[in-house]
This record gives C-alpha cells, structure tokens and sequence, in this order.
C-alpha cells in the first residue's frame, strides 16, 4: 500500500497507518492496550481522523455552489441541493445557472433538515429558488453570483493520473471528464508532457 500511495503522489509524511479490527472493535475508538498490539502506540481511528486538518474554506469569495440534485418546490419554486464551493448563501440573492445562464433568487436555505438565516463555503445546503424553471437546472451545473461569473471554456489543460491503462493515451482520444457531480465528454486535442508520479517533474515532453 505504501508503495502504491507514494507513486500516486502521496507523500509520507501526510500518510499515517492506524491498525484496527473492524471484528473486535480494537483501535477503532479508543487506542489499544493489548499485548496482541504492544508493537503500536499510535492514535485510535476515531483519534486520527479527529486530528485531520481542517480544510481552509473561501468564505470572502464570491458565491459559487455545485448543484447535486434539482428537484420541484412547493408552487412553482424549484429547490436545488448541492455544495457551496466559495462564499455566503443568504436568501433574497440573485443566482445565475452557468452555463445556462438563468437567472433566480433565493428564497429560503436548510442545511441538515433545519431552515438556515446563512450557509458558508464548504456547506451542504438545499437552496428554493423563484423565477428558475426546474429544467433550467442541471447535476453539475454551478450558481453563481451575477456579479462575479465563472468563465466558461471549449478547452482546459488538465494533469491526470493514469493506473494501469489498457489503452495508450493519444491525440483525439475519446474521454470522460469528471469533476465534482459533472460528467462530461471530451476529446484530448494534445498530449503536453509525461510527470514524475512520485515528484511532479517534467520528465519527458510531447
């Protein structure tokens, strides 16, 4: 597993291995004090995910929120769940569907089944929206606020892992791109340069 973290780009120093048993419960919330695991002094499951860094979170920015799910409202509002990515949903906002460019408010906001005054980047939310129609809508697409669109692309450069392809990758390739709930068809129209797995340098190019 080591060896397999390490070429896929993981550093050591950012891995840490926490032995348990799913059977007995050892290790899973309190560390273990067995002498079947004497050898291991580390941190329990629970103890080590506790101590993950807490992800930074842009709420200065601009609202972007990446749609999960649409789904009918009551009357003739449409409610859509998804992630807020940056920035502060409140209600009484103008929001625009990208790439399609309808425009809504909010209306009202829940997140985790209670109705929010407020929601930050890096909440779950379920956003009514008025003035939107439901099919406006799609999984993938992103709210944005009026003022501050997301630039919209034919092309992107993109760096990819590849494990184990069955097939070379090569110019006018067929593919499909994932990225948050969005999946769309591509086509690779160039291949820049081949990386290092374990550095991330240029190790060879075109």
């Amino acid at each position: 597993l080591k060896a397999f973290l390490k070429v896929t780009g993981f550093k050591d120093k950012n891995v840490t291995y926490i032995p348990c048993s799913g059977y007995t419960g050892e290790n899973l919330v309190t560390a273990v004090k067995t002498e079947s695991a004497s050898w291991y002094n580390g941190p329990s499951v629970l103890e080590g995910i506790d101590g993950f860094k807490s992800p930074s979170r842009n709420v200065e920015g601009p609202l972007h929120v990446s749609v999960s799910d649409v789904y009918k409202g009551q009357g003739s509002s449409t409610v859509i769940a998804g992630n807020i990515l940056s920035g502060i949903a409140l209600p009484g906002l103008e929001v625009v569907v990208q790439p399609g460019g309808e425009v809504g408010s909010v209306k009202s906001i829940e997140s985790q089944g209670k109705r929010r005054d407020w929601s930050t980047a890096g909440d779950s939310i379920a956003m009514t929206i008025t003035g939107l129609d439901q099919a406006s809508v799609n999984v993938g697409d992103i709210l944005s606020d009026p003022e501050f669109l997301l630039p919209t692309v034919l092309k992107l450069r993109c760096q990819v892992i590849v494990f184990n392809p069955e097939v070379p990758l090569i110019k006018g390739q067929k593919v499909m791109v994932h990225y948050l709930q969005c999946q769309r068809p591509a086509c690779i129209h160039r291949l820049v340069s081949q990386l290092s797995k374990s550095t991330g340098e240029v190790v060879r190019k075109k």
